[in-house]
């Protein structure tokens, strides 16, 4: 093409400047060309990903965001970010680990964000949080949208799909930008990826538009449609773009024959710009990229190194007016139903599976909400992932979220969006004004639902670090640890064993919770003593949680009816992380300790407070820990009943641990 067709069909769509185009791009390029020098000499640590070949993409597709947009990206995301917001010294630094670094050194090369700028190291998990940032724009009704980039590997991930469907199913504002370099790291698209990758986008109803990097400057007014009818009319899009990847995938390990690189550098846009500016121009250009880049280079590496954690403190101090114990007597149902119309009320979305009326959740604990909060209320398809996702994008975009997961077994379909995203955003992006998720399920058995029904899992995520976890019971006051969980500004689960559903709060009367009395030993993590007459020769202490309290309150007084023993109960009711303070008030009280859950004691709970308590006794300590038996809990209910623990079972093990 002549350099004069090239201005008229530039004059024609009114494009870019396209010098400045290529200025831009050729400074991402030179960033990571540099990277990839710095650490062949040995002055980096870590990985990187380079996006050379790729770079005009963000750059053009930047042109067209504005200051309120979000941007979600990927391992691949320099050219991302550069191109959203020029900050290349801090991201130098960042990756360098030296002062001035954009997030203390924290981040690195993968973990970025900058404003309304997310990327995360996790193929396709940013992909659930950019549709839950559209969601927060469209309940805020403005012309918002999310931009999130992936590559033609993240097709194979299943949570790719889940959002797909939410995104059409939502009408999200939100464009999808697939850069398809057609490899997955080292395994080429034909061995990887069947069928035609448009028609995945479109069989969920989303407009896909198939272009090729080269060829973007040509098809600008194509572009600028497509984020206008996204703006407008809240309507998603995808652009998949033919792209090619001259460097590694990460530092030094390409596969890839030398021919098929050198095939692909020939087809670089960047060589294709070239030809329509002038030598001068063009040399200019690149002698002053190179030269901003190696100046920025020198001057971070004369930084002084981080060399210790920021650590922020995310612990935040709020007063909690409400009463630590139930005064009337109600159904927990009630309660736990009360306490979601109570926070909906407030800055607060509630998403889960079949939770609208007229069903109401499978325990009927959301009923009657839905037409009073109509809008605050999401049933979302059966996607425990990708709804876990679109609660995290709220959360960023000034929303506090509550996620029903209809059964506890199911958490573990969730996991990569708690451990690796949601817990992991305040500390590594330095985010203080990240709000609350809180995910609520029912765990445990006794109701004959079988092997993937039944489970007590939320050891699986006791000790993860910004993770909370409360078990509901019948002492404390719910509203109270519902409040601390919206107000905590962190991850939450929150366990509500089944068989608690149609029981009842215990009522504090003339200071007395069903004949015991009670001490609260730790008002921010809801942890009770209760006990008869007084504190004064306890014989033992048994330590629990949740419904765990009926089989420990009625162990408590046989054993004082039936072998005059005084057994005191510890109900714990954040159960992790567990501080040692509230174990410190009791280590005194007696030698003799018991554990009791309905998970399988084995690197449990129990292991925990018997660890809590070992560093305060010294002589004389015993410990026992209860649990179900660790195998797989049958349906049949008389099967069942030998798996997991009850009243009989546990007053057995301490007599004989006794001697009784």
């Amino acid at each position: 093409m002549k350099i004069s067709d090239f201005n008229k069909k530039a004059n024609n769509y009114k494009l870019m400047n396209y010098k400045k185009i290529y200025e831009e791009a050729l400074k991402i390029r030179f960033f990571e060309k540099k990277l990839l020098d710095l650490f062949d000499k040995g002055l980096l640590n870590g990985t990187t990903h380079t996006c050379i070949g790729q770079e005009i993409i963000p750059v053009i597709l930047s042109k067209y965001l504005n200051s309120n947009d979000s941007v979600f990206s990927n391992h691949r995301g320099h050219g991302h970010f550069i191109s959203y917001s020029g900050k290349i010294k801090e991201l130098m630094c960042e990756i360098m680990g030296k002062e001035g670094a954009l997030l203390s050194g924290k981040g690195g090369s993968q973990h970025i964000h900058y404003k309304n700028f997310y990327s995360n190291g996790i193929l396709g998990g940013m992909f659930p949080i950019a549709a839950g940032s559209a969601l927060a724009q469209k309940i805020k009704k403005n012309k918002n949208l999310s931009l999130v980039y992936i590559g033609d590997g993240a097709m194979g991930e299943g949570i790719i799909y889940e959002t797909l469907n939410m995104i059409s199913l939502y009408k999200l504002p939100i464009i999808i930008i697939l850069e398809n370099n057609k490899y997955a790291q080292s395994t080429p698209i034909e061995n990887n990826f069947a069928g035609n990758m448009k028609s995945r986008f479109e069989s969920f109803g989303i407009k896909s538009y198939n272009l090729e990097d080269r060829n973007l400057i040509f098809n600008l007014k194509k572009i600028k449609n497509v984020f206008k009818l996204t703006r407008e009319k809240h309507k998603p899009h995808c652009l998949i773009i033919e792209t090619n990847r001259h460097a590694p995938h990460s530092k030094g390990d390409d596969t890839r024959l030398k021919s098929e690189i050198k095939k692909y550098k020939k087809k670089d846009p960047l060589i294709d710009l070239e030809k329509y500016i002038d030598k001068t121009s063009l040399n200019k250009i690149r002698q002053n990229a190179i030269k901003y880049i190696d100046d920025i280079a020198s001057e971070c590496l004369k930084k002084k190194d981080i060399t210790k954690l920021q650590i922020s403190n995310f612990n935040i101090n709020h007063k909690n007016n409400l009463k630590n114990y139930f005064e009337k007597e109600e159904k927990i149902s009630n309660i736990l139903n009360n306490v979601l119309r109570k926070n909906l009320k407030k800055n607060l979305i509630f998403l889960g599976q079949d939770i609208k009326d007229p069903y109401g959740g499978a325990f009927k604990i959301s009923k009657n909400l839905t037409n009073i909060f109509r809008n605050k209320i999401f049933s979302t398809p059966v996607s425990e992932a990708g709804m876990v996702g679109i609660g995290n994008g709220l959360t960023l975009n000034g929303f506090n979220v509550v996620i029903e997961i209809m059964f506890g077994d199911f958490i573990t379909l969730c996991t990569d969006q708690i451990v690796n995203h949601s817990i992991k955003f305040s500390d590594m992006y330095n985010l203080l004004d990240k709000k609350s998720l809180i995910l609520r399920t029912p765990m445990g058995g006794n109701r004959g639902y079988g092997p993937t029904h039944s489970q007590s899992l939320e050891k699986i995520f006791f000790g993860i670090p910004n993770l909370e976890i409360y078990a509901c019971d019948q002492i404390h006051n719910q509203f109270k640890i519902w409040n601390k969980m919206i107000k905590n500004k962190k991850t939450n689960i929150y366990i509500e064993n089944k068989t608690l559903y149609s029981k009842k709060c215990a009522v504090l009367k003339s200071n007395l919770i069903n004949g015991f009395k009670v001490e609260l030993i730790s008002e921010n993590d809801f942890i009770s003593l209760l006990y008869f007459e007084n504190k004064q020769n306890i014989n033992m202490i048994i330590i629990t949680y949740g419904s765990n309290f009926e089989i420990a309150e009625k162990l408590s007084k046989d054993l004082f009816i039936n072998y005059e023993l005084k057994v005191a109960i510890l109900l714990v009711g954040k159960i992790s992380p567990l501080s040692k303070e509230p174990f410190r008030k009791i280590a005194n009280l007696t030698n003799i300790f018991l554990s009791i859950e309905e998970s399988n004691p084995e690197y449990s709970f129990g292991s925990e407070i018997n660890y809590m308590l070992q560093s305060e006794k010294t002589k004389g300590y015993r410990f026992l820990r209860i649990g179900s038996e660790s195998r797989t809990i049958p349906a049949t209910k008389r099967l069942e009943q030998e798996v997991l623990i009850n009243y009989e079972k546990c007053l057995k093990k301490i007599k004989n641990f006794y001697g009784i």
